[in-house]
């Protein structure tokens, strides 16, 4: 079987071109092996041009990652399995398109349409004796996004699992703790469910810029620069909730 580590900005899984035998187990396995955030089986589809299945690096399976989505993108050009200009994906979350950009024959960056955004309520969770006010979201996953002043100060070792795990999500959040740079310029780290604190998060990067417009602090259709650990992503929030991401999918070294 042909293990291929892939990364979008940091946000690293190993890609697997058939199905598996127990694939939980072997998330936690893989995962730990090639140092990434779990796996994604990229697999025939009745429907779409390819399916995903993306588990996390604890063996828990994910509707939807947005980063793993590039690296699909890049994955079936590279082998030959999709060259068209739109590919179509099959996800737990709904179908996605995906548009590689393509420079002297490689794959430099993947714009994908990334569906309709949900801004939901506004919550207030206790976690490590502080009460953290933020805004669900749903990429298709689910989002709590926090803007505060310093979350580049933030331990999230701590803070994560607690709101992670908060009675508030029964099917446990992706949490981003966020502040505005300047004009559609954000800043984020991102406490995923099931892996921890990551790079990047192609959703959470989504919800973040959704949540940003609804709330006045970003202007929708209109290009946003949001930076994680890892590096940049571009988000377009258009006026009808539609979301677009573009950003790289590179190969591990």
């Amino acid at each position: 079987m042909e293990y291929t580590p892939m990364h979008g900005i940091g946000n690293a899984y190993v890609m697997i071109g058939e199905e598996i035998n127990e694939p939980e187990k072997q998330s936690v396995i893989l995962a730990s092996k090639y140092k990434t955030d779990g796996i994604i089986l990229v697999l025939p589809s009745e429907s779409c041009d390819v399916k995903m299945r993306i588990f996390n690096a604890d063996g828990s399976e994910a509707e939807m990652c947005g980063n793993g989505a590039r690296c699909v993108a890049r994955y079936v050009v590279d082998k030959g399995i999709v060259n068209k200009p739109c590919i179509t994906l099959e996800t737990g979350a709904g179908i996605k398109k995906l548009y590689p950009i393509i420079e002297d024959g490689v794959v430099t960056a993947v714009r994908v349409d990334m569906g309709i955004s949900e801004v939901l309520d506004d919550l207030s969770v206790s976690a490590c004796g502080q009460v953290w006010h933020g805004t669900a979201a749903s990429m298709g996953n689910p989002h709590f996004v926090v803007f505060c002043d310093s979350p580049q100060e933030l331990c999230l070792e701590e803070i994560g699992p607690v709101i992670e795990t908060s009675r508030c999500f029964p099917n446990r959040v992706n949490t981003e703790f966020a502040k505005v740079n300047g004009e559609n310029d954000l800043y984020m780290r991102v406490w995923e469910r099931g892996s921890g604190e990551t790079k990047a998060c192609g959703t959470g990067a989504c919800a973040l810029a959704a949540v940003a417009v609804a709330k006045g602090y970003c202007d929708a259709d209109t290009d946003i620069n949001v930076t994680l650990l890892g590096g940049s992503l571009t988000i377009r929030v258009c006026s009808d909730r539609r979301v677009f991401m573009t950003g790289p999918a590179d190969y591990c070294n």
